[in-house]
Protein backbone atom coordinates (compact mmCIF):
# COMPACT_ATOMS: atom_id res chain seq x y z
CA UNK A 1 0.00 0.00 0.00
CA UNK A 2 1.33 3.43 -0.81
CA UNK A 3 0.13 6.66 0.74
CA UNK A 4 1.42 9.70 -1.15
CA UNK A 5 0.27 12.23 1.47
CA UNK A 6 -1.41 12.22 4.87
CA UNK A 7 -5.19 12.23 4.33
CA UNK A 8 -7.54 14.69 5.98
CA UNK A 9 -9.06 11.92 8.07
CA UNK A 10 -5.83 10.90 9.77
CA UNK A 11 -2.09 10.49 9.40
CA UNK A 12 -0.52 7.95 7.07
CA UNK A 13 0.60 6.00 10.14
CA UNK A 14 -2.99 5.75 11.37
CA UNK A 15 -4.12 4.54 7.95
CA UNK A 16 -1.28 2.04 7.87
CA UNK A 17 -2.28 0.65 11.24
CA UNK A 18 -5.89 0.48 10.11
CA UNK A 19 -4.81 -1.55 7.10
CA UNK A 20 -2.89 -3.91 9.36
CA UNK A 21 -5.95 -4.26 11.59
CA UNK A 22 -8.04 -5.22 8.57
CA UNK A 23 -5.62 -7.93 7.50
CA UNK A 24 -7.10 -11.32 8.34
CA UNK A 25 -3.86 -13.31 7.92
CA UNK A 26 -2.25 -13.85 11.34
CA UNK A 27 1.54 -13.55 11.39
CA UNK A 28 4.07 -12.44 13.99
CA UNK A 29 5.86 -10.10 11.56
CA UNK A 30 4.56 -6.74 10.35
CA UNK A 31 7.43 -4.66 8.93
CA UNK A 32 6.63 -1.00 8.20
CA UNK A 33 9.35 0.43 5.91
CA UNK A 34 9.74 4.17 6.24
CA UNK A 35 11.64 6.81 4.36
CA UNK A 36 13.92 8.84 6.58
CA UNK A 37 11.37 11.18 8.15
CA UNK A 38 12.18 14.07 10.51
CA UNK A 39 9.79 12.68 13.12
CA UNK A 40 11.00 9.09 12.86
CA UNK A 41 11.37 8.69 16.65
CA UNK A 42 7.75 9.68 17.25
CA UNK A 43 6.55 7.26 14.59
CA UNK A 44 8.72 4.51 15.99
CA UNK A 45 7.36 5.05 19.46
CA UNK A 46 3.81 4.99 18.14
CA UNK A 47 4.31 1.64 16.44
CA UNK A 48 6.16 0.15 19.38
CA UNK A 49 3.77 1.40 22.04
CA UNK A 50 0.77 0.07 20.16
CA UNK A 51 2.43 -3.33 19.85
CA UNK A 52 2.72 -3.60 23.62
CA UNK A 53 -0.87 -2.70 24.52
CA UNK A 54 -2.92 -5.58 25.97
CA UNK A 55 -6.11 -4.07 24.60
CA UNK A 56 -6.91 -6.42 21.77
CA UNK A 57 -5.48 -3.91 19.29
CA UNK A 58 -3.91 -5.04 16.04
CA UNK A 59 -0.47 -4.99 17.65
CA UNK A 60 -1.62 -7.27 20.45
CA UNK A 61 -2.79 -9.69 17.80
CA UNK A 62 -0.17 -8.95 15.15
CA UNK A 63 3.00 -7.41 16.58
CA UNK A 64 4.64 -4.82 14.32
CA UNK A 65 8.26 -4.27 13.53
CA UNK A 66 9.82 -1.08 12.29
CA UNK A 67 12.20 -1.00 9.32
CA UNK A 68 13.97 1.97 7.75
CA UNK A 69 14.99 2.28 4.10
CA UNK A 70 18.37 4.03 3.84
CA UNK A 71 20.04 5.29 0.62
CA UNK A 72 23.72 5.25 -0.24
CA UNK A 73 26.08 7.54 1.69
CA UNK A 74 23.63 7.85 4.57
CA UNK A 75 24.80 7.42 8.15
CA UNK A 76 21.75 5.58 9.48
CA UNK A 77 22.51 2.04 8.34
CA UNK A 78 26.11 2.03 9.60
CA UNK A 79 25.01 3.77 12.82
CA UNK A 80 22.32 1.16 13.41
CA UNK A 81 24.59 -1.76 12.50
CA UNK A 82 27.54 -0.54 14.59
CA UNK A 83 25.65 0.92 17.52
CA UNK A 84 27.41 4.26 17.07
CA UNK A 85 24.86 7.03 17.71
CA UNK A 86 26.93 9.80 16.12
CA UNK A 87 28.13 8.02 12.99
CA UNK A 88 29.13 10.23 10.04
CA UNK A 89 29.85 9.33 6.41
CA UNK A 90 30.84 12.83 5.30
CA UNK A 91 29.03 12.29 1.99
CA UNK A 92 25.68 13.75 0.89
CA UNK A 93 22.75 11.62 -0.19
CA UNK A 94 21.80 11.56 -3.86
CA UNK A 95 18.20 10.75 -2.93
CA UNK A 96 16.63 14.11 -1.97
CA UNK A 97 14.82 14.29 1.33
CA UNK A 98 16.22 11.11 2.86
CA UNK A 99 19.58 9.96 4.12
CA UNK A 100 21.92 12.09 6.20
CA UNK A 101 25.74 12.38 6.20
CA UNK A 102 25.57 12.30 10.01
CA UNK A 103 22.94 10.83 12.29
CA UNK A 104 20.46 13.36 13.63
CA UNK A 105 20.26 13.92 17.42
CA UNK A 106 16.81 12.33 17.49
CA UNK A 107 17.99 9.05 15.96
CA UNK A 108 17.12 6.19 18.31
CA UNK A 109 18.44 2.86 17.09
CA UNK A 110 16.57 0.93 19.78
CA UNK A 111 13.26 1.73 18.08
CA UNK A 112 14.34 0.18 14.79
CA UNK A 113 14.24 -3.54 14.07
CA UNK A 114 15.94 -3.41 10.68
CA UNK A 115 17.63 -0.90 8.39
CA UNK A 116 17.64 -1.84 4.71
CA UNK A 117 20.47 -0.18 2.74
CA UNK A 118 19.21 0.62 -0.76
CA UNK A 119 21.54 1.32 -3.71
CA UNK A 120 20.72 4.63 -5.38
CA UNK A 121 20.35 2.94 -8.77
CA UNK A 122 17.80 0.60 -7.18
CA UNK A 123 15.85 3.63 -5.90
CA UNK A 124 15.71 5.00 -9.44
CA UNK A 125 14.66 1.65 -10.88
CA UNK A 126 11.89 1.30 -8.29
CA UNK A 127 10.71 4.87 -8.91
CA UNK A 128 10.37 4.07 -12.61
CA UNK A 129 8.70 0.75 -11.87
CA UNK A 130 6.07 2.47 -9.73
CA UNK A 131 5.13 4.67 -12.68
CA UNK A 132 5.20 1.87 -15.25
CA UNK A 133 3.43 -0.81 -13.23
CA UNK A 134 1.16 1.16 -10.90
CA UNK A 135 0.72 4.49 -12.68
CA UNK A 136 2.22 6.39 -9.74
CA UNK A 137 4.55 9.24 -10.73
CA UNK A 138 6.73 9.20 -7.63
CA UNK A 139 10.20 10.45 -6.83
CA UNK A 140 13.39 8.59 -5.91
CA UNK A 141 12.67 8.54 -2.17
CA UNK A 142 9.49 6.60 -2.91
CA UNK A 143 11.66 4.26 -4.96
CA UNK A 144 13.90 3.72 -1.95
CA UNK A 145 10.88 2.79 0.14
CA UNK A 146 9.53 0.44 -2.54
CA UNK A 147 12.84 -1.37 -2.90
CA UNK A 148 12.99 -1.90 0.84
CA UNK A 149 9.36 -3.05 0.85
CA UNK A 150 10.16 -5.65 -1.81
CA UNK A 151 13.19 -6.74 0.20
CA UNK A 152 11.01 -7.17 3.29
CA UNK A 153 8.26 -9.00 1.42
CA UNK A 154 10.84 -11.37 -0.03
CA UNK A 155 12.35 -11.89 3.40
CA UNK A 156 8.94 -12.70 4.85
CA UNK A 157 8.31 -15.14 2.00
CA UNK A 158 11.70 -16.80 2.52
CA UNK A 159 10.92 -17.18 6.22
CA UNK A 160 7.51 -18.67 5.47
CA UNK A 161 5.63 -15.69 6.89
CA UNK A 162 2.49 -14.17 5.41
CA UNK A 163 1.19 -10.66 5.84
CA UNK A 164 1.38 -7.22 4.32
CA UNK A 165 4.03 -4.53 4.00
CA UNK A 166 3.14 -0.84 4.28
CA UNK A 167 5.37 1.67 2.47
CA UNK A 168 5.27 5.45 2.31
CA UNK A 169 5.59 7.19 -1.07
CA UNK A 170 6.58 10.66 0.05
CA UNK A 171 7.63 12.48 -3.12
CA UNK A 172 6.38 13.10 -6.65
CA UNK A 173 8.29 12.77 -9.92
CA UNK A 174 8.02 16.29 -11.33
CA UNK A 175 11.05 17.86 -9.55
CA UNK A 176 13.32 15.12 -10.93
CA UNK A 177 12.76 15.45 -14.68
CA UNK A 178 16.27 16.87 -15.15
CA UNK A 179 17.97 14.58 -12.64
CA UNK A 180 16.82 11.11 -11.60
CA UNK A 181 14.54 10.76 -14.63
CA UNK A 182 17.19 11.99 -17.08
CA UNK A 183 19.47 9.30 -18.59
CA UNK A 184 22.32 11.79 -19.07
CA UNK A 185 22.26 12.84 -15.43
CA UNK A 186 22.18 9.22 -14.28
CA UNK A 187 25.15 8.35 -16.50
CA UNK A 188 27.08 11.29 -15.08
CA UNK A 189 26.40 9.98 -11.58
CA UNK A 190 27.46 6.47 -12.54
CA UNK A 191 23.99 5.09 -11.85
CA UNK A 192 22.64 2.19 -13.93
CA UNK A 193 19.08 1.25 -12.94
CA UNK A 194 18.76 -1.53 -15.54
CA UNK A 195 19.94 -4.51 -13.43
CA UNK A 196 17.68 -3.46 -10.58
CA UNK A 197 14.72 -3.00 -12.92
CA UNK A 198 15.24 -6.60 -14.06
CA UNK A 199 15.17 -7.77 -10.45
CA UNK A 200 11.94 -5.88 -9.78
CA UNK A 201 10.27 -7.32 -12.86
CA UNK A 202 11.31 -10.83 -11.87
CA UNK A 203 10.13 -10.30 -8.30
CA UNK A 204 6.75 -8.99 -9.48
CA UNK A 205 6.33 -11.94 -11.85
CA UNK A 206 7.68 -14.81 -9.77
CA UNK A 207 8.25 -13.65 -6.20
CA UNK A 208 11.95 -14.51 -6.56
CA UNK A 209 14.51 -12.13 -5.07
CA UNK A 210 18.26 -12.37 -5.59
CA UNK A 211 20.14 -12.33 -2.31
CA UNK A 212 23.80 -11.22 -2.67
CA UNK A 213 24.24 -12.44 0.91
CA UNK A 214 21.77 -13.50 3.56
CA UNK A 215 19.07 -10.86 3.40
CA UNK A 216 21.36 -8.60 1.36
CA UNK A 217 20.02 -5.66 -0.64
Amino acid sequence: MTTPAPPAGGSWAERALAALAADAVPTPLRPVPLADLPDLPAIGLYVKDESAQPTGSVKDRLPARLAVADPENSAYFPAWASGCDDYATGMPSRIPGIGRPRTEPGFRAELIDLVVPVPDAASVAAMRWLHRAAGLACGPAAGTALWAACHLAARMRADGRGGIVVALAGDGAEPYRATHLDPGWLAGQGLDPAPYATRLDRFAATGEWNWPGKYGS
